[in-house]
């Protein structure tokens, strides 16, 4: 074999080892390519899950104050009722 034939055969090996390192960055391409789609639609139910949260917690707010308006309600028509009955004593 002559120096030209030696280099040929090494450009092969170092082609063949090219070849090898593109197979893996491709599967490794595709698995990220696949994992950013992964992460679109994870993006996509988190959204979701955030507008839902916020609802809920509009509802829960209004459940809150609820027993105060109920309460509030409670004290003005006792009020009321004494001050009737004070007024109908006064006007006897």
């Amino acid at each position: 074999m002559d120096e030209r034939d030696i280099a040929i055969a090494e450009l092969k090996k170092e082609v063949k080892s090219l070849e090898h390192r593109v197979n893996d960055v491709e599967k490794i391409v595709e698995v990220i390519h696949h994992l950013a789609q992964e992460m679109v639609g994870l993006n996509k139910e988190v959204s979701f899950m955030n507008n839902n949260i916020a609802q809920l917690t509009n509802k829960v707010s209004n459940l809150e104050q609820t027993p105060g308006k109920r309460w509030e309600g409670l004290i003005g028509a006792l009020i009321g009722a004494i001050a009737g009955a004070i007024s109908s004593m006064m006007f006897k």
